[in-house]
């Protein structure tokens, strides 16, 4: 498993595993980042933009970190 913040821009990977605390866990599956669901990076570096589930999210690298995949 790799970090969201590490993916290159373009790849498609699927969450295995939220790393954080309760309520940021939380937050992270009201955005759509699920175990299992398949996110595709557009953008990395200070700001890591994907598409999940047909929406466009923003998130910081810091929190892109605690977000654990693997390549589909």
């Amino acid at each position: 498993m790799i970090a969201l913040n590490s993916v290159r821009p373009g790849s498609a990977v699927r969450v295995k595993k939220l790393d954080g605390q309760g309520d940021l866990c939380r937050r992270l599956r009201e955005m759509g980042f699920l175990e299992d669901t398949v996110v595709r990076c557009l953008q990395s570096g200070a700001a890591c933009v994907c598409m999940v589930q047909h929406t466009r999210i923003g998130i910081s690298s810091q929190l892109a970190r605690q977000i654990l995949v693997e390549p589909v």
